[in-house]
């Protein structure tokens, strides 16, 4: 297609299983001015091959090969190569409703925005959960987009829940070799834009398989995270330092997230990551206590781990075992 309104990149690695799913929920969208860029990043299943037989079947995909370098850098790739105005990521386990591009697009168009984001939709082999509640549209500034981004309730961080004008990745690049890609990009990208569109309708549906990064134990690659969060503080004390009581929430958060990885690994005292992140919370129990941010759980659990590192570790046991979580 020679001009694409809106370019769809897809990332493909070793995807398969679901990679039909994926591609055929692009195809089937309502909005049809689209090209379809799919990234195959050295795959060594079937997903390099199932590729180019979609382009044979479709005259709007394209199908880039290239040497493994990562997620950040196959969606870097796509962005060097589309040809839409707007750029849309979707990742190639997971897939999205048919109206999805519409409703972005006309919402984009219809408030003269940069960015329009839509609602996520967490789905399990157990059964699908909206994250949010009830549909509600919203339009903001960049800098109110991060604001509700970092607290977390009503628009999601992830990039593929959004339509994003080219312009905005002139220069705005994925960080290679990092995990949590998007915690890393999605606070420039709002920082850079003037006006953002948002409808809290979970039209993207995000699967959660086993062997994600998610799902895995504690490796050091999940500091990363912190890093993210970390360098999100450092842009948020430049560009809008009336951020920063959220933008610490989200970095005391990350370090939540991997002491908890930590805790349910065997010998986690023995691992070097474990004091550094242990005294980083404790240090700042107090804030994390008062936060009003966080909900009264985590607030609760803040105070345990200051008082007793042991039975904070015996709650998340608990609560894995709920879930259904393994080390």
């Amino acid at each position: 297609m020679s001009n694409p309104e809106v370019s769809v990149i897809v990332p493909v690695y070793n995807v398969e299983k679901y990679l039909l799913r994926c591609v055929d929920s692009i195809r089937a969208q309502t909005f049809k001015n689209i090209e379809i860029l799919l990234i195959d990043d050295g795959s060594t299943d079937n997903s390099g091959a199932m590729c180019d037989e979609y382009a044979q079947k479709d005259s709007r995909i394209r199908v880039i090969h290239k040497i493994n370098g990562g997620l950040s850098d196959a969606r870097n790739t796509g962005i060097d190569a589309a040809a839409g105005e707007y750029l849309c990521f979707i990742d190639s386990d997971d897939f999205i409703a048919s109206n999805m591009i519409q409703v972005l697009y006309e919402l984009l168009k219809k408030n003269h925005a940069d960015v329009s984001v839509c609602g996520i939709c967490d789905c399990y082999e157990t059964g699908e959960f909206a994250q949010s509640s009830h549909s509600q549209e919203i339009v903001c500034s960049g800098i109110e987009a991060l604001r509700l981004t970092l607290e977390g309730e009503k628009l999601p961080g992830s990039v593929c829940s959004k339509l994003i004008h080219r312009s905005l990745c002139a220069t705005h690049r994925f960080v290679k070799g990092k995990t949590y890609e998007d915690a890393f990009f999605t606070p420039e990208l709002f920082i850079q834009a003037k006006k953002v569109a948002a409808t809290t309708q979970s039209l993207y549906h995000y699967w959660h398989r086993a062997g994600s990064i998610t799902t895995l134990p504690f490796s050091p690659k999940n500091m990363d995270v912190i890093e993210a969060y970390q360098h999100t503080l450092t842009q948020v004390q430049k560009a809008c330092p009336q951020l920063r009581d959220v933008s610490m929430f989200r970095l005391y958060w990350a370090h939540f997230v991997v002491l908890d990885k930590i805790l349910v690994t065997e010998n986690y005292k023995s691992l070097p990551q474990y004091q550094q992140v242990l005294s980083f919370l404790k240090k700042n129990w107090l804030s994390i206590v008062k936060s009003p941010y966080f909900q009264k759980s985590r607030r609760i659990a803040a105070l345990t781990l200051k008082l007793n590192v042991h039975l904070y570790r015996k709650l998340v046991l608990m609560r894995n075992k709920e879930i259904g979580v393994h080390d």
